[in-house]
């Protein structure tokens, strides 16, 4: 009988107009894409993103949160050494606000430090489908200022060269993975 609660709590929509439960799959389509309408009006309400640097050009550095501090410290050294490199600050991460397409479709390339694995490089690949490139930390130590500056540095001296990335090593969860590993290996070898 769980089984039979937990669908029925799964399908559970207000009715449109009405309030009342309806179970109905053509009123849930039409809820979700009420829902959906309401998020797109928020985005045009949305205050901009906090921007610095030329309104086009090579690279833009996007950044959200604790990363400000550095992100300005780093393109304004950058700038200062002569490379064309611009910040852009989010204040809110969803929605994002309705012009940043047409904001970071103006630059090249898209850096996106983040002291996390990659949220937001990953929600605006998907969303923009723009050349964005992850610099990610996860030390528990914020980014300073001369670790951004070597990364845009290290994008700007190589023309028509897409940021590179570090290699990084395969998470082994735990040994049991990697005698796994290991094993696999050995087979491979013979």
């Amino acid at each position: 009988r769980l089984d039979v609660i937990v669908r029925a709590v799964e399908r559970i929509e207000k009715r449109d107009g009405t309030g009342n439960i309806s179970y109905d799959p053509e009123n849930h389509d039409s809820m979700v894409r009420l829902r959906y309408a309401k998020v797109a009006k928020i985005a045009r309400d949305c205050s901009p993103p906090l921007m610095s640097g030329p309104d086009r050009g090579p690279l833009v550095v996007l950044g959200w949160g604790s990363t400000l501090g550095a992100i300005t410290g780093a393109v304004e050294n950058a700038t200062a050494d002569g490379l064309k490199v611009a910040r852009c600050h989010l204040r809110q991460l969803w929605p994002f606000p309705a012009e940043l397409r047409e904001i970071l479709g103006r630059y090249e390339r898209i850096l996106i430090p983040e002291m996390n694995l990659g949220q937001l490089w990953r929600i605006v690949r998907s969303e923009y489908a723009l050349p964005a490139y992850s610099f990610t930390k996860v030390q528990g130590r914020p980014f300073t200022t001369a670790e951004l500056v070597r990364r845009i540095r290290d994008n700007d001296q190589r023309p028509g060269v897409r940021l590179l990335l570090r290699k990084r090593k395969p998470i082994a969860y735990a040994n049991h993975d990697r005698k796994r590993q290991k094993q696999n290996c050995s087979r491979h070898d013979r």
